[in-house]
């Protein structure tokens, strides 16, 4: 499981994270403050400040406020 921050405009077009991840032309969903933990939990979750998640490798994203 992959958990970080995505940065949206304010207002207007995309402004919802479902706009943002549904975009034409988005390759890669850019991550900051990002906490990476296995599938199977047997190790410890690991911490980077910046990761690039292929948009065709994410199964479901949900915003967590």
């Amino acid at each position: 499981m992959v958990r970080g921050k995505v940065s949206l405009p304010t207002h207007g077009y995309r402004a919802r994270f479902s706009d943002h991840l549904n975009r034409s032309g988005l390759d890669f969903l850019a991550l900051t403050d990002v906490e990476r933990t296995s599938r199977s939990g047997d190790s410890a979750p690991t911490r980077h400040g910046f990761l690039a998640v292929a948009r065709k490798s994410i199964l479901f994203g949900y915003p967590d406020e």
